[in-house]
């Protein structure tokens, strides 16, 4: 997990991450980006803290660049905003349902953002839900993208099937 700033480079400017490589003594297989972790090391407040920061953006080139041509797998951090609805209980009323629905949507249309941040800069992301879907279906990132998911049919039908995180079996989409 590298997470402080401290992990990045030494107080003299150079670069730790090849000491704790070898420090592991080839027990070190991948390196986890921890961008919450990291971006409060560097002083940056909660408000602010998001994948795409720049200073993520610096912590994950040069994790890559100190780990080029090893065998250490990199991966990055996961998004902090669920897609849960913020109605639950009782019955809904129309306004509470698209609500949710907008919420729901927004969570995925973030981590899709995140996920796609990430591939375009060479970092894996380890599989979540929206991400499998996101591979499997490609019909499922430009639906989300259009934000109209309601007009996507099977790949929204498959979100139901599996199960994910925040989605409420009994919404429509």
């Amino acid at each position: 997990m590298i997470e402080t700033t401290q992990a990045i480079l030494k107080h003299r400017g150079q670069s730790n991450l090849p000491l704790l490589l070898e420090a592991s003594r080839g027990r070190c297989i991948a390196a986890h980006f921890g961008t919450y972790d990291y971006t409060a090391s560097y002083g940056i407040t909660a408000a602010h803290q998001h994948m795409l920061h720049p200073a993520c953006d610096f912590a994950r080139s040069m994790m890559q660049v100190a780990f080029a041509g090893t065998s250490v797998w990199l991966s990055d951090g996961g998004t902090n905003i669920l897609p849960v609805p913020v109605h639950r209980e009782g019955n809904l009323n129309p306004a509470q349902h698209a609500e949710n629905r907008e919420v729901i949507h927004r969570a995925w249309k973030l981590h899709f953002d995140h996920v796609q941040h990430s591939l375009e800069n060479g970092f894996f992301r380890a599989g979540t839900c929206i991400q499998r879907n996101c591979r499997r279906d490609t019909r499922l990132r430009l639906c989300l993208l259009s934000g109209k998911p309601r007009q996507c049919g099977g790949p929204v039908a498959q979100l139901r099937a599996d199960g994910c995180p925040g989605y409420d079996r009994r919404q429509r989409l």
